[in-house]
């Protein structure tokens, strides 16, 4: 019996002693809500499908799905299967918010984190996707970048006498593609007496990829805005599929290929 005993107490203590050694194992895993506004607009029936990390997820319009924190391919499907969205995105623990993102039919759908965004004094938070079939069949598909250039003067009258003057320096947008991005960039306002004249009114020139001036015809090419940028803090804009076309605004600029319809999505 005595024997028995101290067996079963070095069977004890072998059991506690490997247990100290070991690796400690999480057993219970914490869960997010996730809230994913306006889906409803792509799932239903007949519509599209939501997957994360390839699991179809049934989930309403404005209602949360619980998932597990970290990082998470999501994939929007629409009713024939095609793949509209798959990108991975980082959620956060306990709660969290995404957003459907539809802006044109010619714009792919997105799923994007929403988060608070505060303002610069005297810059915009931009983001700017491509909604511009031309455009990107012209860059094969690449990213482009966009230098935006503020009127400072203008001269108007007859044609001889039209004089226009951007300002000599630009900030570049960079990387814009089909996609919405997820981040936003700083872009400068004109000075306040430069607004109260022109209002945000310019050009903006494209680059490549490899930021070389698109040549288009022979000529550089540009996007031509006039919106009221300075209204907003933070601002998602985008490019609509309009044909570019050859302009000469003023007898001092050379004639350049102008596309129009660099528009404003949603924005505060």
């Amino acid at each position: 019996m005595k024997r028995l005993s101290k067996a079963f107490i070095v069977f004890l203590i072998s059991i506690i002693f490997s247990c100290q050694k070991g690796e400690h194992v999480e057993i219970f895993q914490k869960f997010t809500n996730v809230f994913i506004k306006d889906l409803g607009i792509l799932t239903g029936a007949d519509k599209g499908k939501l997957l994360i990390d390839d699991q179809t997820i049934s989930i309403s319009n404005n209602e949360t799905v619980k998932i597990i924190s970290g990082q998470k391919k999501f994939t929007l499907l629409d009713s024939t299967g095609n793949i509209l969205f798959n990108d991975t995105l980082s959620i956060g623990e306990n709660t969290d918010t995404l957003q459907y993102v539809k802006i044109t039919d010619d714009i792919p759908p997105s799923l994007i984190k929403m988060k608070a965004e505060n303002r610069v004094d005297g810059k915009i938070k931009i983001r700017i996707v491509n909604g511009n079939k031309e455009l990107n069949t012209l860059l094969g598909g690449e990213k482009f970048h966009l230098v935006f250039y503020h009127v400072v003067e203008r001269l108007s009258g007859p044609p001889s006498r039209r004089k226009i003057v951007y300002s000599v320096t630009g900030d570049t947008i960079k990387n814009i593609g089909k996609a919405l991005p997820a981040d936003y960039q700083l872009l400068t306002l004109p000075s306040a007496d430069v607004l109260f004249n022109y209002g945000f009114y310019g050009r903006a020139q494209i680059l490549k990829e490899d930021f070389k001036p698109l040549l288009i015809n022979g000529m550089e090419a540009y996007y031509g805005y006039s919106i009221n940028y300075h209204n907003y803090g933070v601002l998602t804009s985008f490019t609509t599929n309009n044909s570019g076309v050859a302009n000469s605004p003023a007898a001092n600029i050379p004639t350049y290929w102008e596309f129009a319809g660099l528009e404003i999505a949603f924005g505060n």
